[in-house]
């Protein structure tokens, strides 16, 4: 193979290609006007960019987002000028957590589906498609890092670590087999961590100004001195490319004169509020949020992970908040307004080509077929622990792709302390919905059209770990050495991320592709608790475009 390459190398033709005379990134500011208190909706009209005569590369272009998160100590005090307390907050996996729905219209016309909960497919193909190197190369720029779920715990009562589902922990310990599985060096959230050295910046240790950090966009933390152990705060800009957001992005082609619209319903302007003991634990949270997820995440209390509260005017409650550009909604009666943007911005990607270039492309395909995924959501609720379900999600789709579970403790037995109970989404001590509930499912089946997809019953495990969920996404169905991805392996999966992946792509003609069919599905939830699953049911979507004139021909 070595000297294969060698020769083939010293054949290869060196050329040059001019295909574009020029590149550049131009900006739309959102249409919000600097308002973003209704529901954290977000609006983008690029109608300039239809306009510029250019080729648009969706492949290139992102998002860009300010987003303002502050730890406020309503009771009590934070330890002043104390560096632990810049790891007391991050967000949860990916910047795509800020994003609850999304909407794209091409000419006016819908061509994704609007659906709850869409970042936890975004975070489902960057776990499954992405490798490491991947991960290494984007994982900064996106907010990206794997969740490490061995550190999961369960907490029914006060703890310094949380209440209910826990996932929080920054800082190793010291290995103790007495303590049991799961209890010592594996609590350790390193993804988290290594998410919160970009997030957790605190230049007050550096030196450096926030005025140069400001001017940068890059993301830190700063205490405020208007009311000292009082405010954490921290500014972030959020990228997210639009291939990441959309398969739609992702396949769509060069192309000029199309008309796009952006609509996203962030995971933004909510808070949660946490009462804290004289023993330092925390005793009660609750979560005020319109779509039922939360963002963020918070340390655990003192033993260096994160937060360090004063000992003589001790921190009895918290609330933790974040908002689009400026954040009022905090209760210290502040806005703290975002240092290097003010508004949301779309940064298009833009091509001039050369005459002969794009004669040629034109030549080649003046109009251009793409298909592309998109998802349908649904929901089972409160499945008893050893209870059966039985659920039709659909009775008429059609191309339908695959169908993926993910299953969580259910939000009516997720401890809040004395608040109640909390949704694990909602929760700022958990990883949910970017990970899931360590939850056993057995007598699985899907039914498409009456018919069962598996010849018997599954037992969710090792099997299908090995059968579905190493191959979906992967490069090459994860079968050749050297050229396969996906970040997720068997250890992984049974820890707490046991998606239920299911092929439904396998047909024997496109006619028959084409036929609606109902999906149907059917299990046992074999763990000791209640559980939800949300269901994404994946199909395939298809259109045809002018790349003269970006119009939609179908």
């Amino acid at each position: 193979m070595a000297d294969s390459y060698t020769v083939q190398k010293s054949l290869e033709e060196q050329s040059d290609d001019y295909l574009f005379q020029n590149r550049q990134y131009s900006y739309i500011t959102d249409s919000n006007s600097g308002s973003y208190n209704q529901g954290g909706q977000v609006t983008l009209e690029l109608s300039g960019i239809s306009n510029s005569g250019k080729y648009l590369d969706t492949n290139q272009s992102y998002i860009s987002i300010p987003i303002v998160t502050t730890l406020y100590a309503v009771d009590g005090n934070f330890k002043n000028d104390t560096p632990e307390n810049a790891f007391a907050v991050s967000l949860k996996n990916g910047y795509t957590s800020l994003i609850s729905s999304l909407q794209v219209e091409c000419t006016n016309n819908s061509v994704t589906s609007v659906m709850q909960y869409s970042n936890v497919m975004m975070n489902f193909k960057n776990l499954t498609e992405m490798s490491l190197d991947d991960q290494n190369n984007y994982g900064a720029s996106i907010g990206f890092q794997k969740d490490d779920v061995l550190g999961t715990t369960y907490q029914s009562t006060a703890s310094s670590q949380g209440l209910g589902t826990c996932n929080n922990v920054i800082k190793a310990s010291t290995f103790d087999p007495s303590l049991g599985y799961g209890k010592s060096d594996f609590n350790q959230n390193k993804g988290r961590l290594e998410r919160m050295k970009c997030s957790s910046y605190d230049a007050s240790q550096t030196g450096e100004s926030v005025q140069n950090l400001a001017l940068t966009g890059k993301s830190y933390c700063q205490t405020d001195g208007l009311a000292l152990g009082k405010v954490i705060n921290y500014y972030s800009v959020a990228h997210l490319p639009l291939a990441f957001l959309s398969d739609f992005f992702a396949k769509f082609p060069l192309c000029k004169g199309m008309y796009l619209k952006i609509i996203l319903n962030l995971n933004c302007n909510c808070s949660s509020t946490m009462t804290v003991n004289a023993a330092g634990l925390f005793t009660s949270v609750v979560s005020s949020s319109q779509n039922g997820q939360v963002p963020y995440m918070i340390s655990p209390i003192n033993g260096g992970n994160g937060i360090n509260i004063q000992s003589a005017t001790p921190v009895t409650k918290m609330e933790l908040s974040i908002a689009i550009a400026r954040n009022s909604i905090n209760s210290s009666g502040v806005t703290y307004s975002h240092p290097t943007l003010s508004s949301v911005r779309a940064y298009c990607c833009l091509y001039d080509m050369t005459p002969q270039a794009e004669q040629m492309y034109l030549s080649k395909q003046s109009t251009k077929t793409i298909k592309y995924s998109d998802f349908l959501s649904f929901q089972t609720l409160n499945i008893g622990a050893g209870a059966n379900y039985n659920q039709i999600l659909t009775n008429s789709i059609a191309r339908g792709r695959r169908l993926i579970g993910v299953p969580q403790i259910a939000a009516a037995f997720n401890s809040a302390g004395t608040s109640g109970t909390i949704a694990p989404a909602n929760s700022p001590f958990s990883t949910c919905p970017n990970t899931t509930s360590n939850t056993p499912i057995t007598n699985y089946n899907i039914l498409i059209s009456g018919s069962n997809l598996y010849q018997q019953n599954v037992n969710f495990g090792v099997e299908h770990f090995v059968q579905e969920l190493r191959k979906t996404g992967s490069m090459n169905g994860g079968m050749s050495l050297g050229m396969s991805s996906g970040l997720l392996d068997q250890l992984d999966y049974e820890a707490g991320y046991r998606f239920l992946v299911s092929d439904l792509s396998r047909c024997p003609s496109e006619a028959s592709d084409n036929i609606s069919k109902s999906i149907q599905v059917i299990g046992t939830n074999s763990s000791k608790y209640p559980i939800d699953i949300l269901w994404f049911l994946e199909f395939e979507r298809e259109v045809t475009i002018d790349l003269q004139t970006g119009s939609l021909i179908a």
